[in-house]
């Protein structure tokens, strides 16, 4: 009797929970290396290495840590530690930049 609740509780537990596998538990919220967006909307962006952005509407946060060029585009705040260079761009809210603005 003991085992056939243990086993009903064990596979329910199984049925209806949310399950993360290898590669969700060892993903990184940061993204590393080179990362180009074009003519798109992002909710944010994080990253460690390069970023360019030609025509994208970031709504929250763009946090860089190594270089930001972006090209005519719309920007919620900026965090960078590094080189940021900016053509035409709308940021709506903060900017930090602990670097170099061109």
């Amino acid at each position: 009797m003991k085992k056939t609740y243990f086993l009903a509780v064990v596979s329910a537990l199984t049925i209806f929970s949310k399950g993360y596998g290898i590669n969700e538990m060892n993903k990184s919220s940061y993204s590393y290396g080179y990362q180009r967006y074009g003519n798109e909307t992002v909710e944010a962006i994080q990253a460690n290495g390069s970023v360019a952005l030609e025509g994208t509407k970031v709504l929250g946060l763009v946090s860089v840590h190594g270089s930001l060029n972006a090209e005519e585009s719309v920007l919620g705040s900026i965090q960078v530690n590094g080189q940021v260079d900016l053509k035409n761009c709308l940021i709506n809210n903060t900017t930090t930049i602990n670097g170099l603005l061109n």
